[in-house]
């Protein structure tokens, strides 16, 4: 069950759009109803799990045998964290600031990479439903007060790598790849680790 936080707010809004979507697909059939799949359709295009990882890239092959069945992938990346800040220090780990460098823990921050792979099913030309699975990397940081002379970090403070926080985690996912045009589908999802929103956009090859 989803806490209550911004990333259930991002959920929730991710969920308004699909309906959104939903609502608006009778009204665009009126205009252009796109045929069943019939050839081999792909897309590639950028891809998230938000709020933690920010970056990635996303494919996919859909093909008609079966009545649709087609397979997704991504890799997806953080672009922001501690070893971006200003008190970071490579010099030293987690472990040097608490058993030698006297250092007063204050919190921990993590990024992550992830790779991930999805069976695709069509339900109908505008929704296409996914669920799958990969890995998620997580790399732990942690933030010190330490001493000012000990020359490390910035103003008293220093990030350290904490080595021992690093794990390697199953991520489970399940979303929609939805039309919003015959050229751009969006994406919306949920995935396990780090717990978020996938979000999306992706171009269609052929236009469909």
């Amino acid at each position: 069950m989803l806490r209550s936080s911004p990333l259930a707010g991002l959920l929730r809004g991710a969920l308004g759009c699909a309906l959104l979507a939903v609502s608006e697909a009778p009204a665009a059939a009126q205009t252009y109803a796109p045929p069943p799949l019939q050839h081999p359709q792909f897309g590639v295009g950028y891809v998230a799990n938000l709020p933690d990882v920010q970056v990635g890239g996303g494919a996919y092959v859909l093909l008609p045998r079966w009545g649709g069945i087609g397979l997704y992938v991504d890799a997806k990346f953080g672009v922001s964290g501690p070893a971006s800040e200003l008190g970071y220090d490579a010099s030293v780990t987690a472990a040097d600031v608490e058993d030698n460098l006297g250092g007063t823990y204050i919190k921990t921050e993590s990024t992550w990479w992830s790779a991930n792979a999805a069976l695709m099913r069509p339900l109908s030309p505008y929704f296409t439903l996914y669920v799958g699975g990969g890995v998620a990397h997580e790399t732990s940081y942690r933030l010190y007060n330490v001493d000012r002379d000990l020359n490390i970090g910035e103003g008293g403070v220093v990030w350290a790598r904490d080595p021992r926080g690093d794990q390697y985690r199953p991520n489970l996912l399940v979303g929609m790849i939805t039309r919003l045009t015959a050229r751009v589908s969006a994406h919306f999802g949920y995935e396990t680790e780090p717990d978020g929103v996938t979000a999306g956009l992706s171009l269609r090859l052929p236009r469909w």
